[in-house]
């Protein structure tokens, strides 16, 4: 408790400024008052926590870095909230149907009824913002700002991850700068969507696996533990390939004697095959390690439904012309069809205007491999048909298989191509592909230039980071849902662009080389 009041005591200004902001806001806006208490309140979290860091300089360091993240990416919230800045959804999207989950958890909980039965979870994300929503105000905003501070939380791992490489003070704090200007992780991270603490899980034990490998200890152990229950919670397919790649590292390049590195080894593989089964919804359906839910992948037709029906059917040459009806269930449940009127009166007045061929959700649905679920942009009609680019699967022959899936793993590693820009909408990605593209180059020439004495750092990040991309690049060709869900592994990347810097000791920066020369 003395330490709580030595904290408030050393952030006394701060402490009264917020007085003042709170009091000025509840006047005008009741959401920026409520939104205004939960940032001020995860600033004092952060900082608290970040204050009982040692090293004054690095604690220096940190702190700024945190509150220049945190303050850019509450504009970029208030930025997309109150202006509706939605051009690629054009409004619609999952974080609806989180907000409406959320504020239903939120009413329960008001009722003391802490059941989550009959609410559509696949995973918590919206069952953690219900009861922020509880103590706050239940509206949108109050989730994207817990996004923000987690995205800057994330800001932070990038730079101590950076220092794990080896980087100066400066390199790192860059490094972190860059992350935070990274698009996709701006806009994606200012939404109500679960990307947030996906990116965050996964640098967090992306930093945890590389402290483990270069000095173990169990408590570090169990924080990674922790981190990859939280990734593998709410994107499997992204924790796996990290509890892989953490495998295959650490069996490698662990300090520890042979001996000693497989007994080590050992019981942290037993231990990390449960997590597939404790940290998802359902998961004792997906087996040890998941077996279940990867050999459900992994399967031909799976893949083939992925990639040229659930996220590409609109774009594919063979349905040009066909109308699309949604025909399923719950619609129907909504709209229940009259007695009275026959089938052919049940379609929609424009199913067949101007076109006679049609063609059912319905039926789509019926090529589903069974286990598998359906990705929304199959019932929600025409979304993700300008951002998708048509590349079959060619499991008809290895080397066209072979061939296509690398020109797909280029599109979303590189992508997307500037000629495959085709709506006045996707403007706005080009600034992602010039920063991504600028960054590849100081990350190549860091590979080149340092992998030979920084191996073991760098290749956790690097085979992540590929891994993730291409098993991306297998199923999905759409690059609006690429740009999202490769953001942890151009995450893991952009980490080693300080590997890249040459002489940015020597390089003027306003502002920047006064803080450092401090």
């Amino acid at each position: 408790m003395i330490k709580v009041f030595n904290f408030f005591e050393k952030y006394n200004k701060p402490v009264v400024f917020s007085g003042i902001v709170l009091a000025v806001l509840s006047f005008f806006d009741k959401k920026l008052l409520a939104g205004a208490i939960l940032v001020f309140f995860l600033v004092f979290l952060a900082l608290f926590f970040i204050n009982k860091i040692k090293n004054e300089k690095q604690k220096k360091n940190i702190s700024i870095l945190f509150l220049i993240s945190f303050f850019l990416h509450i504009i970029a919230v208030l930025f997309v909230f109150y202006g509706n800045f939605q051009p690629f959804s054009d409004g619609r999207g999952d974080y609806l149907e989180y907000n409406l989950t959320a504020i239903e958890v939120a009413n329960r909980i008001a009722q003391k009824n802490f059941s989550l039965e009959e609410l559509p979870l696949s995973h918590y994300y919206p069952v953690i913002v219900g009861y922020i929503y509880y103590f706050t105000l239940p509206k949108m905003i109050v989730g994207e700002l817990l996004n923000a501070w987690l995205v800057a939380l994330t800001i932070i791992f990038v730079y101590l991850i950076a220092k794990e490489l080896g980087r100066t003070d400066k390199e790192a704090f860059i490094t972190g700068l860059i992350v935070n200007i990274y698009p996709s992780l701006a806009f994606f991270g200012s939404l109500m969507l679960k990307e947030a603490f996906v990116v965050f899980f996964s640098t967090a034990a992306i930093l945890l696996s590389l402290i483990l490998i270069k000095r173990f200890s169990w408590l570090t152990f169990a924080l990674f533990y922790f981190a990859l229950i939280g990734l593998t919670h709410f994107r499997f397919y992204i924790g796996i390939p990290l509890i892989f790649v953490f495998i295959v590292c650490w069996l490698l390049f662990s300090g520890f004697k042979l001996k000693r590195r497989i007994i080590f080894g050992g019981i942290m593989i037993f231990l990390m095959g449960f997590l597939p089964m404790i940290s998802t919804v359902s998961g004792f359906e997906k087996g040890y390690f998941g077996i279940n839910a990867i050999l459900l992948q992994l399967n031909m037709k799976t893949i083939i439904y992925y990639r040229e029906v659930a996220y590409n059917f609109r774009v594919d040459p063979r349905f040009e012309n066909i109308k699309i009806i949604d025909d399923t269930y719950e619609k129907e449940v909504n709209n229940p069809p009259d007695d009275n009127v026959s089938p052919d009166d049940n379609v929609s007045p424009d199913a067949n205007y101007s076109n006679p061929e049609v063609i059912k959700v319905s039926e789509i649905l019926a090529q589903v491999p069974e286990g598998v679920p359906v990705p929304d942009i199959v019932t929600d009609k025409d979304w993700g048909q300008d951002s998708s680019v048509n590349i079959e699967t060619g499991a008809d022959n290895p080397i066209k298989f072979i061939k296509n899936n690398l020109i797909s793993f280029a599109n979303a590693f590189f992508g997307p191509f500037p000629w495959q820009l085709r709506s006045l909408k996707h403007i706005f990605v080009l600034p992602e592909i010039l920063l991504w593209w600028v960054c590849l180059f100081f990350i190549a020439r860091g590979i080149i230039g340092s992998i030979k004495n920084q191996y073991k750092a760098i290749l956790p990040l690097l085979l992540f980071g590929i891994i993730v991309v291409a098993m991306i690049s297998l199923y999905m060709t759409n690059f609006g849902l690429v740009t999202r869900i490769r953001m942890p592994a151009i995450v893991a990347l952009l980490c080693l662009v300080p590997l890249g810097f040459r002489k940015i000791e020597k390089i003027k920066i306003p502002l920047l080389n006064k803080f450092f020369a401090e």
